[in-house]
């Protein structure tokens, strides 16, 4: 992206959400910080594929909340602020079910003669972890603020079907593997000498 502004380009941000229609049919979101709709090719996080989409403009996104620049598996954390008055913004919101929505943040390069999409980088990729409305004071400008996490937080989630004797009993009332996994830490291995 270094050198975007000498050659002509526009650097934009691009959002694409995933969210589900209330029959819970998926439905995907485009938008970008730009005014117009343009259509541009970016590869999916989800699919590995070139998809392209059409991106919303015209005020749909206010702010892209900066993306934290780690290289270990440490849960990140970006938010997105959007009009609370863009008809798109307003259909996504209201109009589909939004828990756990997974969003894709690119940043991308814009040719303004060509109408081209130069390239797309994927910056950020995760869920929907909130979305409060904000509401301002008079006179002042509102949106939507969503903030996302990481999808390194389901690295946290545990799964007790892995460690759960009752669980292991479900799938096969003889499986006793996991009978003794409360007191094995306690007891006395012998390591390279004779047991006692």
């Amino acid at each position: 992206m270094q050198g975007a502004d000498t050659a002509g380009l526009i650097e934009a941000d691009l959002i694409v959400w995933n969210v589900k229609d209330f029959d819970g049919d998926p439905v995907v979101k485009a938008f970008w910080t730009e005014h117009d709709t343009e259509t541009g090719t970016v590869t999916s996080p989800f699919t590995g594929s070139p998809v392209s989409y059409p991106f919303v403009g015209a005020g749909a996104i206010l702010e892209v909340g900066e993306t934290p620049r780690t290289s270990d598996l440490s849960i990140r954390r970006k938010s997105i602020t959007m009009s609370a008055i863009h008809e798109g913004v307003i259909d996504m919101w209201t109009g589909h079910d939004m828990r756990l929505a997974q969003v894709a943040v690119y940043q991308a390069l814009f040719d303004p003669e060509t109408r081209n999409f130069v390239s797309a980088l994927l910056e950020f990729v995760g869920e929907l972890n909130g979305a409060p409305k904000e509401v301002p004071a008079a006179g002042g400008e509102g949106g939507i603020r969503f903030d996302l996490v990481s999808d390194t937080r389901q690295l946290t989630r545990t799964n007790s079907a892995k460690r759960s004797a009752v669980h292991q009993r479900k799938r096969d009332e003889d499986d006793a593997f996991h009978d003794d996994i409360g007191v094995a830490g306690d007891w006395n291995i012998p390591w390279g000498q004779e047991a006692e």
